[in-house]
């Protein structure tokens, strides 16, 4: 679409009609949305030309009727919320993902009350998935292929319940079936796991630093959640079924309340694995030996950069070792006990490093206005401290909160730090690259 159609349609929309001032920066959407009958809708006038990714002028008006529609919708059960701003949603209509903030009342902010559009992408956006369980396949090429269809049966001998991704196609086609592969399967026979059920962990919605609330979440309690995955063990376990499951990071959290539901319930059947868990695996073990659940031989795995993960390790003390011991894994206990104490020593080891480096401070927070002065800051860095080994170090611990399954050690439980840097590399092109990537990833909202 070009300028002189852009501003057309424009026009047509009502960006000429009635047009005031709103702050220093919005302009009235419509004379329909003035506030006589619902909120009052405003839009940056700087967002004006992202609309000319749309193809037809029949799109276009569509889009602008739908967000009209936001003077009675904004910040309802279908939009997401900013997690740390509840000011702050965003909502996904059509091919467009507006974000948007609500005053109620006139501010230095807003100079009056109603919805002021902050930003508009265009995309072809997916809506989140209801909590339950997912069968995913394996494809001839290697691939995972996820089902659309939510049901609360475990068909397939393997099971996982995510934690930190973007939606489930994500969490089910890449996050996941690594980490299955890893702990099941032996290198000579990755292919004998061609199939697994998920429980989907509706997760916030992370873009960069921001996190927001997605309509699934608003629907869906952690006990409703919870009561869900429950009525799954039971079945499974009426049917005397054996499963081997993964439980990723903030699953531990829906896994814990439910089987501390189900107490008398005999699943000796199931084998379990903790990948990342971002809760203290010692606070649900009594859970699981109450319902005879078997522990896979090794208990739980966290990649040595995972500093959330080792964080609410160490906050266990000593009660997993006596858990573990209790419950027949002497050796892993003592083993999982000596890598705390270990922890300890690296995790303030690890943090000094990077603070010297300026990871957290300076070179993951400058603004990303072009690969020169991300490459400059690297090369400062490089240069200035331990090198090769503590740039890749800090890298990964500043990716910790991403959501990109290349960067984030959170979501790679199951590499070493060499197979998660060559990874890195692979998905940027350099060492250099990584970290501008990061930079870009980091800063983007």
């Amino acid at each position: 679409m070009n300028s002189a159609t852009l501003n057309n349609a424009a026009k047509n929309a009502g960006f000429s009609k009635g047009i005031q001032k709103a702050g220093n920066q919005y302009v009235l959407l419509d004379k329909d949305t003035d506030g006589r009958v619902g909120r009052a809708i405003f839009i940056n006038s700087d967002l004006i030309h992202k609309f000319s990714g749309f193809d037809s002028q029949a799109d276009l008006d569509e889009a602008f009727s739908r967000i009209k529609q936001l003077r009675a919708t904004a910040g309802g059960i279908d939009s997401f919320t900013n997690v740390a701003n509840p000011k702050e949603h965003m909502g996904i209509i059509g091919r467009a993902k507006i974000k948007y903030k609500i005053f109620q009342y006139a501010s230095d902010e807003a100079k009056a009350p109603g919805v002021y559009i902050t930003d508009v992408d265009l995309a072809d956006f997916s809506r989140d998935s209801k909590p339950g369980v997912y069968d995913i396949e394996r494809n001839a090429d290697g691939s995972w292929r996820s089902g659309t269809t939510c049901n609360l049966e475990v068909k397939r001998s393997y099971a996982a319940v995510n934690g930190l991704c973007e939606n489930l196609k994500q969490a089910s086609e890449n996050i996941i079936p690594p980490m299955l592969v890893n702990a099941y399967s032996n290198k000579d026979a990755r292919e004998k796991i061609n199939n697994y059920s998920m429980f989907y962990n509706p997760p916030y919605l992370q873009k960069g630093a921001t996190r927001w609330k997605t309509p699934a979440q608003k629907t869906t309690t952690l006990e409703i959640a919870s009561a869900r995955l429950q009525h799954v063990l039971k079945k499974a376990a009426k049917e005397e079924k054996e499963v081997s499951w993964v439980i990723h990071g903030s699953g531990i959290d829906v896994f814990h309340k439910a089987i501390s539901g189900i107490k008398q319930t005999n699943l000796s059947n199931h084998t379990v694995i903790f990948m990342a868990p971002t809760s203290p695996v010692a606070d649900v073990l009594p859970a699981i030996r109450s319902t005879s659940m078997q522990l896979h031989s090794n208990v739980m795995k966290i990649h040595p950069h995972d500093q959330k993960s080792r964080e609410t390790q160490l906050m266990s003390g000593d009660s997993l070792k006596q858990q573990l011991e209790a419950m027949g894994h002497r050796d892993e206990g003592i083993l999982l006990h000596r890598e705390r104490r270990q922890d300890l020593v690296n995790m303030a080891s690890s943090v000094s490093g990077v603070a010297t480096m300026g990871i957290g401070g300076v070179a993951l927070t400058l603004p990303a206005t072009g690969f020169g002065i991300a490459a400059l800051a690297i090369g400062g860095i490089l240069s200035m401290h331990k090198g090769i080994q503590t740039a890749h170090m800090a890298r990964n611990i500043s990716a910790n909160g991403l959501t990109n399954e290349a960067f984030n050690p959170h979501l790679n439980p199951h590499m070493t730090v060499a197979e998660l840097n060559l990874t890195a590399e692979k998905a940027s092109g350099s060492l250099a690259k990584t970290f501008y990537d990061v930079i870009k990833m980091k800063l983007k909202s």
